[in-house]
């Protein structure tokens, strides 16, 4: 999960340990549904912590595009556009640094 070009995808507070890294890119994701769809693939079973069993985000997960919380009950993430050198951010609800 070494950091490199692509979209930066950003874990904090205890997600960082569960995860075993503190960040990964991801190439070739143009949506935010596509990073989760590659992020849940390339985690395995590390991805429990973050997707419940029918593949959702988790009610207590927070995403933030380029410093921008995505209120991910209410938007289409696949509307959500993705660039080389956008940062995701996934955290606990109510964490930081």
């Amino acid at each position: 999960m070494a950091l490199g070009r692509g979209v930066k995808i950003r874990f904090f507070a205890w997600l960082r340990e569960e995860i075993g890294a503190p960040s990964i890119s991801l190439e070739g994701v143009s949506s935010l549904d596509d990073l989760i769809s590659q992020l849940r693939e390339m985690l395995g079973e590390k991805s429990e912590v973050l997707f419940s069993s029918d593949g959702s985000l988790r009610s207590h997960i927070v995403l933030a595009v380029n410093n921008v919380v995505i209120d991910i009950r209410q938007k289409n993430l696949r509307t959500v556009l993705l660039k080389e050198g956008d940062i995701i951010d996934i955290m606990p609800l109510g964490s930081g640094g």
